[in-house]
């Protein structure tokens, strides 16, 4: 039975699907925790928040410099358009740390994705999850690397429980590239609304021009799990 999962500084082996009631000891960090989910809550990307009025929209930027241009007169309260005071959620990611750590690796179906940038958002009024009208987006400026400007990057959404997904299709979202920004067109949200949404600046081609290596981890318990990620970082 798996008691313990230790992180350490150079090599960083997680397996997220151990049980609630498991305690998981954190190397570098005091404390402990009840589950993974626990973990990540606490050492993941936290959530920011900007209240604004619902008629008029408003702009805002994040401490790590993603811009939300929100317009007006765009969310829905069921089936009712919203008015009043709403609150924005929203989390940007750009680190791989940070990634690791919110339990948000960029892995497509075919292979890693190469990120620009990831981030999360969400509008409520009075705990009350807010939708979306068609055809008007909230663009979501993300500053980008300061290096060249990679045309292979395409706006990609989280399916749950399916992992990332390009939505080309649909053209739920899309991402255009200027200046060395990407700018990301959000057109509706996930469903449910209360789950908030997921959204990703990602060059799915990338990693194909590197060689692929297969890893085998061969278990030596009969442990109870599903979902299980390894990572493994090689610093050189």
């Amino acid at each position: 039975m798996l008691k313990y999962v230790t992180f350490f500084l150079c090599l960083i082996l997680l397996i997220s699907g151990c049980k609630k009631n498991e305690t998981i000891k954190n190397a570098t960090t005091a404390g402990s925790y009840s589950n993974l989910q626990d973990f990540y809550n606490e050492s993941g990307a936290q959530s920011e928040y900007f209240s604004f009025d619902a008629l008029s929209g408003g702009k805002f930027t994040s401490t790590k410099g993603t811009i939300i241009m929100i317009p007006p007169d765009i969310f829905m309260d069921g089936n009712a358009m919203a008015f009043g005071n709403l609150t924005l959620e929203f989390k940007d990611i750009y680190q791989k740390s940070d990634m690791l750590f919110s339990n948000m690796a960029t892995n497509g179906i075919r292979g890693p994705l190469k990120s620009a940038g990831e981030f999360f958002i969400k509008v409520s009024k009075g705990g009350r999850a807010m939708g979306m009208r068609e055809n008007i987006p909230i663009k979501i400026v993300q500053p980008g690397s300061g290096k060249i400007q990679d045309s292979g990057m395409n706006a990609f959404g989280l399916q749950p429980g399916k992992g990332w997904f390009s939505d080309s299709i649909n053209r739920r979202m899309t991402l255009f590239d200027s200046n060395n920004l990407y700018i990301f067109s959000l057109y509706s949200f996930d469903s449910p609304l209360s789950s908030g949404t997921w959204c990703n600046s990602d060059n799915s081609q990338y990693f194909s021009n590197y060689k692929q290596t297969d890893i085998k981890i061969h278990l030596q318990d009969s442990l109870e799990l599903s979902d299980e990620s390894v990572f493994i970082f090689f610093f050189v």
